[in-house]
């Protein structure tokens, strides 16, 4: 996994096309500019290249920050960190353990955990600890073994297909959570109860869409916002209460939820959409 990259001054070119930028013999560049997309191409974990060349770099399969003076920021231990004082990221986990605990801090603060950071590793089990401020898209996406996630508190927001096809079988999220992302739990087939605590504002589309073993789970008092599709196909649910919060009931909200047997809706409701129960 390349996480950082530094390119000396003595670099004049980089490709092989015919399209490169060349500098002249007193460094200074040319008209002619390197368009290969090559060199890096496939790298999606580079995070930063030190490029101190003066040739153009392309970074086409990662958002990687190009810094052209000063000297990397990335820390390899068996947690690739990277980032500056009150913006850290967590980017890889490079180690070989199954059960992981993650960290109460990096430098004294509390960090993101990047896009894709765990995607399709072999985990079994993860502690998010207080020291994980956001959990990226795709963050465990395809972690199959992905049996147990515990929370503490502090995390504020898990991103778009977070834990996406993983066999969890049961959440408790902590109330610093303020936001849950599209299709976050989406196809979790063992996922049985949630219990999203006070303090939930929004949950976004096909969050916990397919989720055919949901049997149990409470919208609190503080939820705002809920996109479409959020619990289709969860053939297993009978009963569900929607808080006064919420005013709008979305799109397709309930589509194909076929065991519901109950549903209490709180005063303070004012928009039932289309198909919400279909």
């Amino acid at each position: 996994m390349l996480a950082s990259v530094k390119i000396p001054s003595t670099v004049t070119l980089i490709g092989e096309t015919d399209d490169q930028f060349i500098l002249d013999k007193d460094g200074e560049p040319t008209n002619k500019k390197n368009t290969d997309e090559t060199i890096f191409k496939g790298c999606t974990k580079l995070v930063e290249v030190v490029n101190l060349s003066g040739v153009q770099v392309a970074t086409p399969d990662s958002n990687a920050t190009i810094i052209t003076s000063g000297d990397s920021t990335v820390e390899i231990t068996d947690y690739v960190f990277y980032g500056e004082a009150g913006n850290y990221t967590l980017i890889q986990y490079i180690g070989e353990e199954t059960r992981l605990t993650l960290p109460e801090s990096y430098k004294g603060e509390q960090y993101n955990i990047r896009a894709n950071a765990f995607d399709g590793s072999a985990l079994k089990y993860v502690k998010i600890t207080s020291g994980v401020k956001s959990i990226g898209d795709y963050a465990f996406n395809r972690c199959r073994s992905l049996a147990t996630v515990e929370f503490e508190e502090g995390v504020e927001s898990i991103g778009d297909y977070a834990f996406y096809y993983t066999p969890i079988s049961e959440i408790t999220l902590p109330t610093t959570i303020k936001s849950i992302g599209r299709y976050a739990f989406n196809s979790c087939g063992g996922l049985k109860t949630v219990n999203l605590n006070e303090g939930l504002k929004v949950i976004d589309s096909a969050a916990f869409g397919a989720c055919s073993a949901l049997n149990k789970i409470n919208l609190p008092s503080t939820l705002e916002t809920v996109g479409t599709y959020v619990f289709n196909g969860a053939i297993n649910l009978k009963t569900i209460t929607i808080p006064s919060s919420l005013k709008v009931i979305n799109d397709y909200m309930f589509n194909g939820c076929s065991g519901l047997e109950s549903v209490e809706i709180e005063n303070g409701v004012n928009t039932i959409s289309f198909m919400a129960f279909r």
